[in-house]
């Protein structure tokens, strides 16, 4: 009997230890997963864009209008010089061609600048022109005419490249023109949505 009574206290321990057993966590370091609960948030992400640098304030941009041809600013310092409109084809406006070059200066006094100054070329209008293209070209007096300017036949016309809407005016002394032609472009790039040119003059002195 008193065997029985042993065996079966023996099995009861047995029993109880291995319950015991099987109720304890294995710890999450071991398993190599974390609960969802002590998970660590995940980091936002941050969305990061690129603007280009406006060369003027944002307040004093226009919209660009169908209806409207975009004017030209030129100036030289304090010194603003007059910008003719020439070719274009813009929105409503339809297109237009003109003679262009130092015809388009005919009659009109070209103000004076110093040798070396910056000219600065602004269009005060938002999107800005996705093509620019300025030439220069030097002027003589006509020996006919002697309030005209026609273009020298001597010098060949230079491909100036601007930065941030700027160049330099000539270190000779002597008249100049330059034609300037500005193009927009469509969302996809694929396409013109307006050109428009002009032309303008000085006197290095």
């Amino acid at each position: 009997m008193n065997r029985r009574r042993n065996s079966k206290l023996f099995m009861i321990c047995v029993l109880v230890i291995a319950i015991i057993g099987c109720t304890q966590h294995t710890p999450a370091a071991v398993t190599g997963s974390v609960p969802p609960d002590q998970a660590s948030p995940a980091s936002p992400i941050t969305e990061t864009t690129t603007t280009m640098t406006p060369k003027h304030e944002t307040t004093s941009l226009q919209p660009l209008s169908d209806d409207v041809l975009p004017v030209l600013q030129v100036k030289a310092g304090d010194t603003t010089i007059p910008a003719v409109q020439s070719s274009y084809c813009w929105g409503t406006k339809g297109c237009a061609d003109f003679v262009g070059g130092a015809a388009m200066l005919k009659g009109q006094s070209l103000p004076t600048i110093q040798a070396g100054t910056s000219v600065q070329l602004h269009f005060p209008y938002t999107p800005e022109p996705a093509v620019i293209e300025l030439v220069q070209y030097p002027l003589r007096l006509s020996e006919d005419t002697s309030n005209s300017h026609v273009q020298s036949t001597a010098d060949q016309p230079i491909s100036i490249t601007m930065h941030d809407g700027a160049f330099q005016a000539p270190q000779k002394a002597g008249d100049y023109y330059y034609e300037f032609g500005a193009s927009w472009m469509t969302e996809d790039g694929k396409y013109s949505s307006g050109q428009t040119s002009f032309v303008f003059g000085f006197t290095v002195g």
